[in-house]
């Protein structure tokens, strides 16, 4: 992660595809496209295996998956980050847990985790929840995340 002023934002959009219910916390990178038209943030993949190929083609965000090899790169790298906004994996627990502002895109059917009302989390306090409001559409909760971004 290179040296910067400019915001550093590590993005996870998919976890585990054997996980049972990875269908409705998986955000399709594409959703995350007007994320990447800020100009002003360095924007970098915590994606390690399912999800790595979605990269292609996008020069607007840093592939660290080669650097990811264990759970202790992962932490370093997150260390090193301003900010990392995630579905809900085990990447918003380990930036959320190491200090890290964190973002999560809720699902509606919700991690007991998050199942408390409101945008944050009585197990966090760095992080901060964006909620889905329709079933497998991560529209308004893309759109809260770039505005609180501007």
């Amino acid at each position: 992660i290179k040296s910067s002023s400019r915001l550093k934002v590590g993005l996870r959009w998919k976890g585990n595809p054997f996980y049972e219910n990875d269908e409705t916390r998986t955000v399709h990178f594409e959703d995350f496209s007007s994320l990447l038209e800020i100009s002003e943030i360095d924007f970098y993949s915590l994606q390690r295996d399912a999800g790595v190929e979605d990269l292609k083609g996008h020069s607007r965000i840093e592939d660290l998956s080669s650097q990811l090899k264990t759970w202790e790169d992962t932490a370093a790298a997150v260390s090193h980050l301003d900010l990392v906004i995630s579905s809900c994996t085990s990447i918003p627990h380990l930036a959320a847990a190491l200090g890290t502002p964190t973002w999560l895109l809720c699902p509606l059917t919700s991690y007991y985790v998050w199942a408390t009302p409101g945008n944050t989390s009585p197990w966090y306090s760095s992080l901060r929840l964006f909620r889905q409001d329709k079933p497998y559409s991560w529209k308004s909760a893309v759109k809260e995340i770039q505005e609180s971004l501007r």
